[in-house]
């Protein structure tokens, strides 16, 4: 029985445009199928590579007919992980055990202008 790939949308992704675009069987797309089974040259990998970078600003790189789609699909989310990851945000836990820290005082320089002249 094939695998279930762990990245179900950058699977469903890659196997949407080998379906929409390469005219490839929905039935022949499991993860464990390797371009070249789907018969995909490295012209065909290229397009497939430069359609992903487009839909996801994800660049597929390395990509060979001897890749799986599980593999592909993997690759992207890998790529995508960083991106999507919170920025600098500290888990909760750590946040209620540091210290609060009061903001310094801003200071406001003094004005040149003398009081109740024109």
């Amino acid at each position: 029985m094939p695998t279930v790939p762990e990245q179900p949308t950058t699977y469903h992704l890659i196997t949407e445009v080998l379906v929409h675009i390469f005219d490839l069987p929905e039935d022949e797309l499991h993860p464990d199928a390797t371009f070249h089974a789907l018969g995909l040259d490295s012209l065909a990998l290229a397009e497939l590579a430069i359609t992903v970078e487009e839909d996801t600003g994800c660049r597929l790189e390395d990509l060979t007919a001897e890749h799986t789609l599980a593999q592909a699909a993997e690759a992207v989310a890998a790529r995508l992980a960083p991106a999507m990851a919170p920025a600098a945000v500290p888990p909760p836990a750590q946040a209620a055990l540091e210290p609060a820290v009061a903001p310094e005082p801003a200071v406001i320089a003094e004005s040149a202008v003398t009081p109740g002249a024109p």
